[in-house]
This record gives C-alpha cells, sequence and structure tokens, in this order.
C-alpha cells in the first residue's frame, strides 16, 4: 500500500471513529452501477477522470448502499468506480449507507447531480424526474417549488423542461454544456419535423460549435423561407379563387363567351366548375326542372 492509500485509510478510519461512519474497503466486483444514475448524470467526463486517476490515483472514497443480498449499489462516484474497474482495482474505499426507498435514491442521484452537471439535457432531466416526484406526491403546482430547490426562475425550468420536447438528435447536442439551447427551445413554435433536419444539416457544416447568434440565424432564416413560401401558397390559392369567380361573373353579367386561352389555371377551373355544374344541376332537379 503506497503513501497515500495510508493516508486516505488512516483519514477513513478517524472518521469512521468520530462520526460512526461506515468507510471500508469493498471488493469492486460486488458494488453495482445505478441506471438511473446514467440517466442523470450520464458519463461524457469519463475520459478526463480515467486520465486524472491513472496519473495521481483515486483521492476520493465513493458512496454506496448495502443491499439486502450483500452486494452494493454505487450512489456517489461512478465515474470514480469505471476508472478503478479499468485500472484493475480490485478493492475500493466506500461510504457505506443503508439503502433507501426508491424515492429517496432518485431524489440523492438528483441533488448531487445538482452538484456538478451544467449539462442541459442532464439538468432537465433531473427537473422531470423531481416534478414527476413532487406530482405523485400530490403537488399540483410544482413548479416554484423546483425553481427553489434548482435555484432557478421559473421560466428556465419551463425552458429546461422544453428540451425533452425536442428530437432526439438536439436532446443529445444538449448534452453539451455550450450548445446553446435556449436559442432553440425558445424559437421552436411553428418549427415541423422538415424544419429540424434543415436545422441539423446546418449545424454539421458548423461541427454542431455554435454560438446563440449563429444559432437564432439559422433558425430565423429557415423561418423566413417557410413563410415565403406560406404566403406565395396562399397567393396561388386565392388566384386559382379569383379565376373562375371572375369567369362565372363575366358570363352571368355580359354573356361573355370566353375561349380556352382566356382562362387561367385551367385544370383548377375545370374541376370547380363541373363541381358547380353539378350542384346547380341538383337545385334544377329539385325545383322541379329537367
Amino acid at each position: 500500500m503506497n503513501k497515500f492509500d495510508l493516508v486516505v485509510k488512516k483519514t477513513s478510519n478517524s472518521i469512521n471513529n468520530k462520526l460512526s461512519i461506515d468507510v471500508r474497503d469493498v471488493d469492486i466486483n460486488l458494488i453495482d452501477m445505478d441506471d438511473m444514475n446514467t440517466y442523470l448524470n450520464g458519463y461524457e467526463d469519463q475520459a478526463s477522470i480515467s486520465a486524472s486517476i491513472e496519473e495521481i490515483g483515486m483521492k476520493s472514497i465513493i458512496c454506496v448502499y448495502e443491499k439486502e443480498d450483500g452486494r452494493f449499489l454505487c450512489y456517489s462516484g461512478h465515474m470514480r468506480l469505471i476508472a478503478a474497474k479499468e485500472s484493475g482495482l480490485k478493492k475500493i474505499t466506500c461510504q457505506i449507507d443503508k439503502e433507501p426507498s426508491e424515492e429517496d435514491k432518485i431524489k440523492n442521484l438528483i441533488f448531487m447531480n445538482l452538484q456538478r452537471t451544467k449539462r442541459p439535457l442532464y439538468i432537465a432531466r433531473s427537473i422531470k424526474e423531481y416534478e414527476k416526484l413532487l406530482r405523485k406526491n400530490g403537488d399540483k403546482n410544482p413548479i416554484p417549488k423546483i425553481s427553489k430547490i434548482f435555484n432557478l426562475c421559473d421560466k428556465s425550468v419551463r425552458r429546461y423542461l422544453a428540451v425533452l420536447d425536442l428530437p432526439n438528435e438536439f436532446q443529445e447536442l444538449c448534452k453539451s454544456t455550450d450548445f446553446p439551447f435556449t436559442v432553440l427551445v425558445n424559437k421552436k413554435t411553428g418549427l415541423q419535423d422538415e424544419d429540424y433536419n434543415v436545422i441539423y444539416q446546418a449545424l454539421e457544416e458548423f461541427n454542431f460549435v455554435v454560438d446563440s447568434n449563429e444559432l437564432c440565424s439559422i433558425i430565423d432564416k429557415i423561418k423566413q423561407k417557410e413563410e415565403h413560401i406560406i404566403q406565395k401558397e396562399e397567393k396561388e390559392s386565392q388566384t386559382k379563387t379569383k379565376s373562375i369567380e371572375q369567369i362565372i361573373n363575366q358570363i352571368y353579367k355580359t354573356k361573355q363567351d370566353y375561349s380556352i386561352t382566356d382562362i387561367k389555371n385551367r385544370e383548377e377551373t375545370l374541376r370547380k366548375a363541373i363541381e358547380i355544374k353539378e350542384y346547380v344541376e341538383q337545385i334544377i332537379k329539385l325545383c322541379g326542372g329537367k
């Protein structure tokens, strides 16, 4: 055992004696990972943690729950546990606590996540899980309480929750601390599935590294193009409608004969004329005409 390990062990024993905290070395193969931790925290920092531990060793203990079957469940220090396994350690120093209820397990993961991550997707997931707990316990308006716990304003809480409504590929981008997710959330109104595809392709050209202004510009251009298409379609629709109305009015008022070259949008005009013809024939029939 090297000098650092001796210091850690001595410190652990001292804490254990003074505060009655159960700190001991545990067979690393008896410690299980918590899937909920992966969902709420992710492991994007794993490479840097592993490199740090390989260089300077394991500096701090991990925290685990002792289960009834004799195994342990890690609830703090997952990346350190992974790094320890990768480095071939057989045992690791743990703070051991009694296994709490499933609700308290989730709460513990959420609160520990608050201390370390600034990644929008994981904050959003933590907020959502905490909201579920509050609603399960009868809270019909959980946003104010969530705002207080997460130290966010109500508007920010709703923005984070909106991340979970984005397409999956954009949620993945929100794993980055630098992705300007608020722009995407604030401007998502009116965006269609095909618009997200175009945005994603544009982001690919930037290698998915953009600031707020750049993302805002991309979305605005797509919306402007979309608005232009809508206006064009409405104009064309109005033109088609007017064409047959103008023909009917002219024929009725002036008995003017139209040649085929005078008629715009012939197919649409023919379709509507047939509809009118059928409608008029029904009226004549109902009135006793032939």
